[in-house]
């Protein structure tokens, strides 16, 4: 019982991001990326990421 309502506090707990938040928020430079994609980890995925992983979730 504790359990259902301890994840229902943290579900309605949560915040609320509006996507135009989020959108402008995020750095979409295509010479940025060229020199990222550069980067020496980053060409070990050959342009291509599927997923991140967030540790804030």
């Amino acid at each position: 019982m504790f359990g259902l309502l301890a994840a229902t506090a943290i579900y309605i707990g949560r915040s609320q991001v509006p996507d135009e938040a989020i959108r402008t928020a995020v750095t979409r430079s295509g010479h940025l990326l060229q020199r990222t994609w550069a980067l020496p980890v980053a060409r070990t995925f050959e342009h291509r990421a599927d997923w991140q992983s967030d540790g804030s979730l």
